[in-house]
């Protein structure tokens, strides 16, 4: 049977798209993303996490996508419409594929307590060894926003700088919070 999560868990992998392409509708995002499984249980988890390529090992484009069940990891979707994400970037691998497992564990393991309603999914990006993660939220409201951003960052590591950013198209705004 095993150890029942709180919530269940459905992962995502993207596939590369071509350089050329500068498509970013929400059908060419929906063609590249792959839903590889959904897990209910921690030995689940681990089952499919032994069994993934860490993020060192993901050669320049690839993303991984872990979010709640039901939840598209998609702007669009009502979940995430009115929210935003918590990210941390390094170009510095040596302690990435560790930050992956512990936010991982945080998520799925309830780490946020009252606020894990708030919490949407979690993604990886790698783009030519520069390495992002992103903690996809509900919400842009501030004390919200900042204690989970917090928790967030105590799970990353101390050293690390996040910015939250309202899900928008543009990409040059400006974060709403710094942590």
């Amino acid at each position: 049977m095993g150890h029942e999560l709180e919530y269940h868990w459905t992962l995502y992998v993207t596939r590369n798209k071509k350089k050329s392409s500068q498509d970013r509708s929400l059908k060419a995002w929906e063609e590249r993303l792959k839903l590889i499984t959904t897990f209910k249980t921690a030995e689940d988890f681990w089952h499919v996490y032994n069994n993934l390529k860490v993020p060192i090992e993901l050669y320049g484009r690839g993303d991984y996508l872990l979010f709640r069940e039901g939840v598209q990891p998609e702007w669009e979707d009502p979940k995430n419409a009115e929210g935003g994400s918590w990210t941390y970037r390094t170009d510095y691998p040596e302690k990435i594929n560790e930050q992956w497992l512990y936010a991982q564990l945080a998520l799925i393991g309830f780490s946020f307590e009252e606020l894990m309603e708030h919490v949407c999914g979690l993604e990886m990006s790698v783009r030519n060894k520069r390495f992002r993660v992103s903690l996809w939220i509900d919400t842009t409201e501030e004390s919200v926003a900042l204690s989970i951003g917090n928790k967030f960052k105590e799970v990353l590591g101390t050293e690390v700088t996040m910015e939250f950013k309202k899900h928008d198209i543009n990409p040059t705004q400006e974060p709403l919070y710094k942590i």
